[in-house]
């Protein structure tokens, strides 16, 4: 049965941080799209590239997500 509460579904992240970019790919919950976006590599990358993808300012919370996150800078260093 059917009682109209079907669940949102989340923002789904992706997430290279590299050593000197961090490359950063979205699907919204409310398209389907695929959007992306490149950084500065820094401690933050990784959340203000969340913000600027979902359309959150700086201070707003961020909501509940799907995230895979991988780093490159410890190999790149090797």
């Amino acid at each position: 049965m059917n009682t109209g509460t079907a669940k949102a579904q989340p923002w789904e992240f992706w997430i290279d941080q590299g050593g000197t970019f961090t490359d950063c790919i979205a699907r919204s919950p409310h398209d389907g799209l695929l959007r992306s976006l490149k950084v500065p590599s820094s401690p933050k990358a990784p959340l203000l590239g969340m913000r600027r993808l979902s359309g959150l300012s700086s201070e707003a919370a961020i909501p509940p997500m799907r995230l895979r996150f991988g780093s490159t800078i410890v190999t790149n260093a090797l």
